[in-house]
């Protein structure tokens, strides 16, 4: 199972990311996006666990699900049966199959098939996904912090419990509210040894 998180405040030193009320420009974005990556291997090296490198595909996905996310808010929905979607869920504005992601998993081969349909085969495996969501704007360090603590994230991203396979791509994404990452057990030929987040646009994928 898969757990997003929605946050309040968490009593953390936050670093101020150049910004504005509209919140960070583009190329704060991307750094925030790499504090998160570098943030995750750290995480994975204090239990032995090597790095995982960051895949364009993978980031492509996750560029296109944060942006879809925070314009559209896809989690704060329903199914027709009244079962709340949840942060893993995708809307029907973009170009992909919607989703309304359940606590019981019922939608899980659809967004775990994501990968595939977003890069339109190019990553050729399943993707699956932790996400964050906070009530102003997201930040790496609330992110992290967030992810850390809960045991069911933490398990994903150190390849614990029903996670055992390794990760061997990594996409990650900063959007307003959200941040999320894709993790992948397929590498991604694309991909840099060593885990810097390639540049690229989500924008073309919504409608």
């Amino acid at each position: 199972m898969l757990l997003a998180v929605a946050a309040c405040a968490w009593p953390l030193p936050v670093t101020a990311y150049p910004g504005s009320y509209y919140g960070p420009g583009p190329g704060t974005r991307r750094q925030m996006e790499q504090d998160i990556a570098d943030g995750i291997n750290r995480f994975r090296a204090e239990y032995g666990l090597p790095p995982v490198p960051v895949s364009p595909a993978l980031t492509e996905v996750a560029e296109a699900h944060a942006l879809d996310l925070d314009r559209y808010r896809p989690d704060e929905g329903s199914d027709p049966y009244g079962a709340p979607c949840t942060m893993h869920s995708w809307s029907s504005h973009g170009n992909w199959t919607p989703v309304c992601f359940t606590a019981d998993n019922r939608s899980a081969r659809s967004m775990w098939s994501k990968p595939r349909e977003i890069t339109h085969g190019r990553y050729r495996d399943n993707g699956f996904e932790i996400a964050y969501r906070y009530s102003d704007f997201a930040t790496p360090e609330l992110a992290l912090a967030s992810w850390r603590r809960s045991r069911a994230h933490a398990t994903v991203i150190l390849e614990q419990g029903p996670w055992t396979v390794p990760w061997r791509a990594m996409g990650v994404a900063i959007r307003g509210s959200y941040a999320v990452v894709w993790f992948g057990r397929t590498p991604d030929p694309a991909a840099r040894s060593v885990a810097q987040l390639p540049r690229g646009s989500a924008a073309s994928s919504l409608k």
